[in-house]
């Protein structure tokens, strides 16, 4: 319903993930993005030798210089207990990413831990997965009624509690606390 609209983050918040992406991102790094758009707020100077971008937008991820491949993949189309059901996205092949990026997706997402069990798969032993997102009333105006009812009636504190079981329960003990 929203696929074109862009998401607007405000300039503090961008250059808060920036900073952050830049604690754990190099150089040379092999990243795929859930929810890709416009913009990764990736560091300056960032140099990844393969950026795949996953999202509902081909328009809107073409804007992004960052992103070398995209794949238009809906993440709420899921099989239980499988992860994704997008052959694009198996076709990546397991272990292939050293980081995954989720910026301002979970809160559209139907089946969360499914998307998340879909990273443990394409992610490389050692791994990192990043989840951003805003407070519920981020983008209420633009994206309310996408927004999952379960996100949308939650506090941050649930919010929270919300990301950090998806990757309890997507992978169990799999997933390292850093």
């Amino acid at each position: 319903e929203k696929a074109g609209v862009a998401t607007d983050v405000d300039e503090e918040a961008a250059d808060k993930l920036r900073s952050h992406y830049s604690y754990y991102l190099r150089d040379g790094m092999s990243v795929l993005e859930f929810g890709a758009a416009e913009d990764s707020y990736l560091p300056g100077g960032l140099r990844l030798g393969r950026h795949v971008g996953v999202g509902l937008s081909v328009d809107q991820m073409a804007q992004n210089g960052a992103i070398t491949e995209t794949l238009e993949v809906d993440l709420n189309n899921v099989v239980a207990e499988n992860g994704v059901d997008s052959d694009e996205l198996r076709a990546l092949g397991a272990s292939s990413f050293d980081a995954i990026l989720m910026a301002n997706t979970l809160d559209f997402l139907e089946n969360p831990r499914e998307v998340y069990k879909s990273a443990w798969q394409l992610l490389k032993p050692g791994g990192i997965m990043m989840v951003a997102f805003t407070s519920r009333d981020a983008y209420s105006d633009k994206f309310g009624k996408a927004q999952t009812k379960m996100w949308s009636t939650f506090n941050d504190d649930q919010h929270m509690w919300i990301a950090g079981s998806c990757f309890q329960f997507s992978a169990g003990d799999g997933w390292e606390v850093l």
